[in-house]
């Protein structure tokens, strides 16, 4: 019980790391377009506020790996060892 809450847990956090990261990504994206719509003095502003935005976001994205790495191992489940369902039988 303790550990399918625990898998729960990490597994929800991880989900909700990576859509913060992937929306802090696209804001940036966002404001790199504008900056280049923009010009040169401003342009390089808001160029220098998304690369800002940037260090957010990979630093939110390692915290949200770190949580599904922690919930590959400590749950026994991972997704990516090769598992044959033939011979199950």
């Amino acid at each position: 019980m303790m550990r399918t809450q625990l898998e729960k847990l990490l597994n929800n956090l991880f989900g909700i790391f990576m859509i913060i990261a992937i929306c802090i990504g696209a804001v940036a994206a966002f404001i790199f377009v504008i900056g280049f719509i923009v010009g040169e003095p401003a342009g390089a502003k808001l160029a220098l506020n998304a690369q800002k935005f940037l260090g957010y976001g990979i630093k939110i994205a390692a915290v949200g790996v770190l949580c599904g790495l922690i919930n590959f191992y400590t749950c026994g489940n991972h997704e990516l060892t090769l598992k044959n369902s033939d011979q199950s039988e």
